[in-house]
Parts: structure tokens; sequence; C-alpha cells
């Protein structure tokens, strides 16, 4: 049997394993105290991980998620994937419903910790377990609420971060593409809707009078 041969079937194995076993999933949970929301709250729907988004790998290097891919594998406190989103209409973020999945090799040191941030707001977590460095595909999922969490110039940058380094031949996990993550949050009400819109109206007035005012002395 040739070595291409042997490589061709640990492929189709490989891909068999993967499908068989991608139902193990691991549940998010809280960082902190939920609060309660108040005023309107619409709910928003990103992708994260996607193929937009960054990955920062201490050992592998930083790229993004290819379409249909995975990140770089991770093992070093502080690797990140990361994605910023604008235009969501949210004021703030005061709870989560996720679906995500990794690639789990991690065996014989531990799992990995990995904390979900918004604008570098810890909001959960969760532990990836030891899988005997199977390279199954496992799901991360679940809801969170916590304290409100403003937006930075209108936009949210989620992040998972890991919080422990597993040391050599411990393993690692790798982000695929194709997370689902509801934001839900305030948005601003009607009243302010109204004043926004007349402040806007009034510095157009302004302006205008303005530059009648300068053309009449030019």
């Amino acid at each position: 049997m040739t070595l291409k041969t042997v490589l061709a079937y640990t492929a189709v194995a490989t891909a068999a394993l993967l499908a068989n076993n991608a139902n193990a999933g691991v549940q998010i949970h809280n960082l902190a105290p939920a609060q309660p929301a108040y005023g309107p709250t619409a709910t928003v729907s990103v992708g994260f991980p996607s193929s937009s988004t960054f990955y920062h790998s201490a050992t592998n290097g930083d790229g993004y998620i290819p379409a249909g891919g995975q990140s770089a594998f991770m093992w070093t406190a502080g690797d990140y994937v990361s994605q910023t989103f604008s235009g969501t209409g949210l004021t703030d973020v005061s709870s989560l419903y996720l679906s995500n999945q990794f690639q789990n090799y991690l065996g014989g040191y531990g799992g990995e910790t990995w904390y979900l941030l918004i604008n570098g707001t810890p909001v959960a977590g969760f532990v990836a377990p030891e899988d005997n460095n199977s390279g199954n595909i496992w799901g991360v999922a679940g809801g969170a609420s916590f304290a409100p969490v403003a937006a930075v110039a209108g936009a949210f940058t989620l992040e998972w971060q890991l919080q422990n380094t597993i040391p050599d031949g411990g393993g690692s996990i790798a982000w695929l593409d194709g997370g689902a993550v509801e934001l839900t949050g305030a948005v601003p009400e009607p009243g302010t809707w109204a004043m926004m819109l007349a402040g806007i109206g009034l510095m157009g007035f302004v302006l205008r009078r303005r530059s009648a005012a300068q053309d009449a002395t030019a």
C-alpha cells in the first residue's frame, strides 16, 4: 500500500469520525449576576465565529477563519477569536444566546477555560474538556444574562479569549466557521429618536443660516 493510499484512507476515516462525533457539547455559564433590562429591547442575530472572524494564536500566528474552515489551533492563555459588529441598532447588550463549534484535540493536561468578552467585558464562559486527543467536533451553546454592556462608537466586539495555557502535549482546540449569536439589548426610546432628529434638523437650520449670512457679506 502506497503512502498516498494510506493518507487517503486516513482522510476518509477522519471525516467519518468527525461526522459521527458532532453531537458532544458544553453549556456556557454566566460570569456575573444578571440584571433586569429597562425600557424597550430588541434582539439581533450575528454570525460568530464566521469567515470574517479574526484569530490570534501565540504559536500558530494570526489570520481569518476561512469559509467552511476553522481557526488555527490554540492552547496559550490570551489566544482569541474576535469580530466587530456595527449597525445593530442596539445601544447596549444585556443578554445573549449562542451556538458555536470547535474541534477538540485536548487530552492529558486538563481542559481549556474560555471567556466570551463584549467590548472587553467578560460576560460568559465555558470549559472545553479533555477528549483523548480525538479531534471530535464539540458544540458550545446556551444563554447568559449580565449587566448591560454599552456600544462603543455604535459597535460591539465579540471575542472568545483563552484563559489558561495547556502544557506541550496537552492538545488544543480550533474554532469553526458557522457560529451564531443572538444579542439582546436596549434600543433608543421613541422620545430619544425624536430628540435626535430634532437636534439634527436644528443643526441643519443653523448651518444653512450661517451659509446664507456668509454669502450675503461676500
